[in-house]
């Protein structure tokens, strides 16, 4: 019996309702459905009544809430002393963090330093959605997770780190590509590629904003897939465009794209470290990071706060 399916009962139970019960939990509403018709399927019994009225908790369910808390309280107390033991042994600390893309150098310089505070913590690192980093964070698969353009969550702490720019990429060959920062409104008339917005909703919708914003409705052309192919495509002298965060663009070896800070209006995106427990070596993490991100008077002393719901 997974743990991830019995919190999935308590929530429903508590909610009584999918939607709201994996926006707690930090999933997709499909996915927390499965998790109920495993643990149903496991047990052998119906947990919930589903009915065109909405849910509730069948006789069996309501037995079974009680003891599921229990559990998942053992489950947590269990956690708590075994990392508590391990510190006191001295046991090597693992580090799991969620990345996101294009903050190879930043990166870099962060595990850097924190290799030179702490050389025995074993750093693992995953690259995942930015919806996936949060829901391991929230599940404890990860200690911390990289995120930008946050919107609040319940339950985990957001530490705001440093802030980047959007640019825009072309072809350098465009003769929009002369010009040193480009306006989102001189970028109308020219293709647009995007991820779709279920891979990066946020980031998708803060890019259409600011072309309304700007006064047009992009035309879009063939999706970003990913910054490899888009970006030799573009390339290629394809008149199109794609929007990167500037700390990617000034990493990335290519001659025939060219990168143009977007303005009218400019994006200036927070990243931030998210995370569900304040350990020793999350903290140290988060002390690292604020170290090494350039100065930002805006966030970078920011205290750690819990995010409310939303």
């Amino acid at each position: 019996m997974e743990l991830r399916h019995l919190a999935s009962f308590v929530t429903v139970a508590e909610e009584l309702h999918f939607g709201r019960a994996a926006r707690r939990l930090h999933i997709v509403q499909p996915a927390v459905s499965q998790r109920i018709r495993a643990l149903e399927s496991e047990l052998g019994l119906r947990l919930f009544d589903r009915t065109a009225a909405g849910v509730d908790l069948t006789p069996a369910g309501h037995r079974l809430l009680e003891q599921a808390r229990i559990v998942l309280g053992a489950a947590d107390e269990f956690s708590t002393l075994a990392e508590d033991l391990a510190h006191r042994e001295n046991v090597q600390a693992q580090l799991r963090i969620g990345t996101a893309e294009g903050m190879t150098t930043r990166l870099e310089h962060i595990l850097a330093m924190l290799y030179d505070q702490a050389p025995t913590t074993r750093i693992v690192l995953e690259s995942l959605p930015a919806s996936e980093r949060l829901a391991r964070v929230a599940d404890r698969q990860l200690d911390a997770a990289f995120i930008r353009m946050l919107r609040p969550i319940s339950g985990l702490h957001v530490i705001p780190l440093w802030s980047d720019r959007l640019v825009a990429a072309l072809p350098a060959e465009h003769p929009l590509a002369g010009e040193s920062t480009l306006p989102f409104q001189r970028l109308a008339a020219i293709p647009l590629r995007l991820s779709t917005r279920e891979s990066s909703r946020t980031f998708v919708d803060t890019v259409l904003q600011a072309c309304g914003s700007a006064g047009f409705t992009p035309r879009l052309g063939s999706a970003f897939t990913t910054v490899q192919n888009t970006l030799a495509l573009l390339g290629s002298g394809q008149p199109s465009w794609t929007v990167l965060y500037e700390e990617a663009a000034t990493a990335l070896p290519t001659r025939r794209v060219a990168f143009r800070r977007l303005t009218d209006p400019e994006i200036v995106v927070q990243t931030s470290l998210v995370v569900r427990e304040l350990t020793p070596a999350v903290r140290q993490l988060v002390e690292t990071c604020r170290a090494g991100a350039p100065e930002d008077p805006d966030i970078s002393e920011a205290p750690l706060a819990q995010a409310a719901a939303g």
